[in-house]
């Protein structure tokens, strides 16, 4: 059975939040600053954004990269455009929302 692709879907980056995800994105905001602040480089934690909401990857992302890309940045564009699917995004730790400048 082929694997079915992703790419491209808009869609994939709804998701529901449980109810402590969704306090998390409620009582805090993260700043463009802030989130460029935390790349996953010399040992600081590993934060991207996507949809509105900054998740920590930094479990996952090698010194804050991941398939040639960089944390401390807001990534949704590049996720719809992943082969990743919608159901990478709840294994990742919510930190709050991204305040777009």
């Amino acid at each position: 059975m082929p694997r079915q692709s992703h790419k491209g879907d808009p869609a994939k980056v709804e998701r529901t939040f449980s109810a402590e995800e969704q306090s998390l994105i409620d009582s805090r905001t993260v700043t463009p600053e802030e989130l460029a602040a935390n790349d996953g480089l010399d040992g600081r934690p590993a934060w991207i954004a996507v949809n509105g909401v900054v998740y920590d990857v930094t479990e996952r992302w090698q010194e804050g990269r991941h398939h040639g890309l960089s944390a401390g940045r807001d990534l949704t564009e590049e996720f719809i455009n992943s082969g990743h699917p919608g159901s990478v995004l709840p294994k990742m730790k919510v930190v709050g929302s991204f305040a777009r400048s």
